[in-house]
C-alpha cells in the first residue's frame, strides 16, 4: 500500500507556473525516501502540464535532475 507521501507526490499536478511545481515536486520526495529514481522522473513529467511535459520530452530528459532543470529553463 502506497504511504501518504507517495500518494502526495503521485496526484501532484501543476496547476500553476512551473516554478512553483519545482519547487513543490522535490521537497515532497522527503516524505518517500525508497522512491526509485525512474518513479521519480515518472511522477514528476506526469504531473506537468502537457506543454511543459511535451517541452521536456523534447529535451530527451532521462533524470529528475535534468528534468528540473530544464523545467526551471521554462520559467
Amino acid at each position: 500500500m502506497p504511504s501518504m507521501g507517495q500518494e502526495k507526490v503521485r496526484w501532484l499536478k501543476q496547476m500553476g507556473s512551473v516554478k512553483d511545481y519545482v519547487t513543490t515536486f522535490p521537497n515532497l520526495l522527503f516524505d518517500v525516501p525508497n522512491m526509485t529514481d525512474e518513479d521519480k522522473l515518472m511522477y514528476f513529467m506526469i504531473g506537468l502540464q502537457n506543454w511543459a511535459k511535451l517541452e521536456l520530452q523534447m529535451r530527451h530528459v532521462q533524470t529528475l535532475s535534468e528534468a528540473i532543470a530544464a523545467a526551471e529553463s521554462l520559467v
